[in-house]
């Protein structure tokens, strides 16, 4: 009864239900409900022909994060009735502090080419910034947190019992709502525990803690990779399953930087390319056990697909799903996941996302000032904006223009070196 009288309600009140459906982590109750009515919306906007009526930013800037988080492609043009004469976003906006909130959370689904999407992350976010200083805590801590956790870029499930507070700040307190997240965070917290127990037996049965004792052995870590992919709770299975190759990439990157030679890894990396257990002879006995279950558990994974969907995915896992191990030209053997690493390009993209997260780790640790050294020429020049920035790190980017934005000075330069490296530097008390 109470989701047949939403769908008749008002566009904007069923706009705030389902956002706060969605940040609760409820929403996979009501997928139907939630798809009539973003149907309807986009339907209706359609129908419009691009004209639009509306000009509350705040239900503009929901609608059209909400639709794009759900898979609909709006167009980015409804947000140029908030410009003025000179092309800028109006300044009286800034009195509109949820609906700048929201614009910012919209302009994160922004793709390539959408320039008016990118001048909306730069308005929203500094003003955002410059208000921290002239509002009370708890709404200082909502700012915060949504300049630092945008919705796109969290852990939601993690958010969720934080948020009823500022749901029920600013929409009043609904006692079915709270009932059903108590009772739903209760049963998918007792499922999360079981999963957590399957998946760690299952490991302490591949006997590899005991074999590789150099490596890691981070059970809750590497399930919490499988449940942010995957937080649908009624993707157990599924869950469970991919925890697998995600451990065992963890346990790749040990063997490459901390336990091997380089012969041992130019032998393990022509092992993978084979893909046969006859190259297990020539592997020394820790790379033995650990290649034996790389090649068991893509075997058992390919089984259960096919069982399933009647379908062998066993060429696709060898090639992709563990990431693939290459050499470079020079020899030298490296472990990439789904990265064109052979290009020149591809090579830039890792460099530019290396140094947008020493950006992200210097906002952690809140540098005011900032020196980027950095070997790569083509990662300095995407970040000043000499070249044009590469697609895989156009959220990256972002970032970084938000860190840097907070920092009283920055500067990235171009050194080189004998080795690829970067170096942040803070300007005033020397930390690197």
């Amino acid at each position: 009864k109470y989701t047949k009288y939403l769908i008749a309600r008002d566009s904007l009140e069923c706009l705030i239900m389902i956002d706060g459906l969605q940040r609760l982590v409820i929403d996979y109750h009501f997928e139907e409900e939630i798809e009539v009515i973003l149907g309807r919306i986009n339907k209706s906007i359609a129908e419009s022909d691009g004209i639009y009526d509306d000009n509350d930013l705040y239900y503009v800037s929901l609608r059209f994060r909400l639709l794009r988080q759900n898979g609909y492609h709006p167009s980015a043009d409804v947000f140029n009735k908030f410009k003025d004469e000179n092309e800028t976003f109006k300044l009286s906006l800034r009195e509109d502090l949820r609906g700048i909130m929201e614009l910012f959370e919209a302009s994160e689904f922004c793709t390539e080419g959408e320039i008016i999407l990118d001048e909306a992350f730069v308005f929203a976010s500094k003003h955002l910034n410059d208000v921290l200083k002239h509002v009370g805590e708890d709404e200082a801590r909502v700012i915060r947190d949504t300049l630092n956790h945008p919705y796109n870029k969290s852990f939601v499930r993690f958010k969720a019992k934080p948020y009823i507070k500022n749901f029920e700040r600013d929409y009043g307190t609904n006692d079915i709502l709270q009932e059903l997240v108590k009772v739903d965070f209760n049963i998918v917290q007792t499922l999360h525990q079981k999963e957590l127990l399957e998946v760690s037996m299952g490991w302490k049965d591949l006997g590899l803690t005991q074999e590789l004792k150099f490596a890691r052995n981070q059970q809750v870590k590497w399930y919490l990779w499988s449940i942010a992919a995957l937080s649908d709770p009624r993707y157990s299975k599924e869950r469970i399953e991919l925890k697998k190759p995600i451990s065992l990439i963890y346990i790749m990157d040990d063997i490459f930087y901390v336990h091997r030679t380089f012969d041992e890894l130019v032998l393990f990396t022509e092992a993978i390319n084979m893909w046969d257990l006859s190259a297990l002879e020539k592997l020394p006995y820790y790379m033995k056990v650990f290649y034996k279950v790389i090649y068991d558990i893509t075997d058992d994974i390919s089984s259960k697909v096919f069982e399933e969907h009647g379908y062998n995915p066993s060429d696709s896992l060898q090639k992709a799903a563990l990431g693939g191990v290459f050499r470079l030209p020079n020899g030298i053997p490296i472990v990439a996941i789904n990265r064109p690493v052979l290009e020149d390009v591809g090579i830039g993209c890792v460099e530019t996302k290396a140094i947008c997260e020493g950006f992200r780790v210097a906002n952690r640790l809140g540098f005011e000032s900032l020196c980027v050294r950095a070997d790569s020429e083509f990662a300095v020049k995407v970040l000043n904006g000499d070249y044009k920035h590469p697609w895989s790190c156009i959220t990256d980017l972002r970032d970084v223009k938000n860190v840097i934005s907070r920092m009283d000075d920055c500067l990235i330069i171009n050194k080189k070196r004998e080795g690829n490296c970067c170096r942040l530097h803070h300007f005033r008390d020397g930390y690197s």
